[in-house]
Parts: C-alpha cells; sequence; structure tokens
C-alpha cells in the first residue's frame, strides 16, 4: 500500500499529533514499511492453523427476564430513612 503525505496529514490530525515538514518523509517511508509486512501475512499459508475464535467456548445468550424480588420488601423495611415506600438518602452530589 502506497502512502502518502496527505495520510500522514490525516493520521496526524486524528491523532491530535503535531508533525513537522521533516517528519512527513519519514513517517510515511516507516508507515509503508509496516503496510508491507502486513501484505506479507496476507500472502502466509493458514490452511493447517485453526481459528483463535471457537463457537463452542462461548456462553449461551439467553432471554432476558424481568422477575419479582422475593425480598424486596426486607430491603425497604431495612432502610432507616423511607419516604414514600423509597429510600431517602443523603445528597451525593
Amino acid at each position: 500500500m502506497y502512502i502518502n503525505a496527505s495520510d500522514i496529514e490525516k493520521i496526524s490530525n486524528l491523532t491530535g499529533i503535531e508533525i513537522t515538514k521533516e517528519e512527513f518523509c519519514k513517517y510515511e517511508k516507516e508507515l509503508a514499511t509496516v503496510l508491507s509486512w502486513f501484505k506479507k501475512l496476507d500472502k502466509a499459508d493458514t490452511k493447517k492453523i485453526c481459528d483463535i475464535y471457537d463457537d463452542t467456548l462461548c456462553t449461551p445468550l439467553r432471554k432476558d427476564e424481568i422477575l419479582p424480588s422475593k425480598i424486596e420488601g426486607e430491603i425497604v423495611k431495612a432502610f432507616p430513612n423511607l419516604e414514600n415506600n423509597m429510600a431517602k438518602v443523603k445528597k451525593v452530589i
């Protein structure tokens, strides 16, 4: 993949890193080298390598259900300050 000064400028803006005009050429070459390594990886034979992701290792999803609490009443009664059946607390902010 070819990297040009425009690409370096976009990366600079996205990362918030200021790059001098002298550094543009340096980073253009360095990024081109790094991207060429990825090109080499694309050509690698991976037919004998198993996938890292395995469906059998995932926890199956379940449907979310809202169930009534069995101890809600006990918790409300145990709270020291109640107002309209709700816990009253001091302002935190």
